[in-house]
């Protein structure tokens, strides 16, 4: 690239590696790890350098005595590489069943983009307060609430008081789930029953109590879990989850004026912790791991794409599924 002289001012520099300047100019030089070359203002290429002033940042050449400024544009990478702004710090997210698994990694890749949290779950409020004493690390505002997701008045309730405490709610997880397993005719109506209401009402509750706020900010992104289920044609909760997607692409067409996006992950054989009750019966979409990724995938994976499809870059998707599942569906 070539600078340009009103893109420029100058830093003097003492030494290579050492704060220099006046209090206003201090700077820190350290050798930028790009495989390009700079073309400085003068025409002369050379190998790229940077130093930091606040939040300036400043180009130049090994063994030069002056450094070139511009601005915020350009900062070296680190050994980690370059980083994804995703436009998540000081957004607010919901996230339901919020306890482990899960809603617990998505809480903590939220709290590390610098989103404040709203957690809840129904009735484990230890494990609840884990999951935001892990989060708090990142510096940002938690709230915990008990909430059954499935009682329209504690979900009002709960919205409330999230908006009431942060301002408003732009990303909604609906995570809270409940597995009904196994054909058609050995599901228990009552197991159907709760599936029906973790797994769908609960999430037709929330989006309906978030997305007027959301509406009123022109600003949303929601995140339905589904799952491998729909492609397997299970009975229990591959139904249940088809409807779960069903519910996603009616809230993207609604609502995508607004600039509210809807989609939905689909987790396939994850390393999860379960309960007794989710444990019964034959896991859909496990079995062998005869995958083209043959491997459990972990919930750390699961929740990176969550972050995405909340964040800035995802802008222009919406009504979606996308599959975490090690190519398990082409089985």
């Amino acid at each position: 690239m070539t600078l340009s002289s009103e893109d420029c001012r100058d830093v003097i520099l003492t030494s290579r590696g050492n704060q220099c300047g006046t209090p206003t100019q201090r700077a820190l030089l350290v050798v930028a790890q790009y495989i390009t070359w700079l073309r400085l203002a003068d025409g002369q290429p050379s190998e790229k350098l940077a130093c930091k002033n606040g939040d300036e940042w400043y180009t130049g050449a090994i063994g030069q005595s002056r450094l070139t400024a511009i601005g915020p544009r350009v900062k070296p990478r680190t050994d980690q590489g370059a980083t994804m702004d995703t436009g998540l710090r000081g957004k607010t997210v919901l996230i339901t069943g919020a306890t482990r698994n899960h809603g617990r990694a998505s809480a903590l890749a939220f709290a590390e983009e610098g989103a404040n949290l709203l957690l809840c779950t129904r009735e484990s409020k230890d494990m609840l307060e884990e999951t935001a004493q892990l989060a708090s690390g990142s510096g940002v505002r938690i709230v915990t609430e008990l909430c059954d997701v499935t009682d329209e008045a504690q979900v009002q309730s709960f919205v409330q008081m999230g908006i009431k405490e942060f301002g408003q709610i732009d990303v909604l997880v609906n995570n809270a789930a409940w597995r009904a397993r196994g054909d058609l005719l050995s599901i228990d109506e009552d197991l159907w029953q709760k599936a029906l209401g973790v797994n769908l009402h609960a999430p037709f509750l929330t989006c309906k109590a978030v997305i007027p706020h959301m509406v009123e900010h022109k600003w949303g992104r929601i995140i339905n879990y589904s799952g491998i289920a729909p492609f397997r044609g299970a009975s229990g909760q591959g139904t249940l989850k088809m409807a779960t997607e069903g519910l996603t692409r009616a809230i993207a067409r609604e609502y995508g004026p607004y600039n509210i996006t809807a989609n939905c992950i689909g987790p396939g054989s994850i390393d999860v912790a379960r309960t007794a009750g989710q444990a019964t019966g034959p896991a859909e979409g496990q079995g062998t791991l005869d995958i083209p990724v043959p491997r459990q995938g972990t919930v750390e994976e699961c929740s990176a794409t969550v972050v995405f499809l909340a964040s800035a870059q995802a802008s222009y998707i919406t009504g979606q599924n996308y599959l975490v599942n090690g190519g398990a569906y082409f089985h």
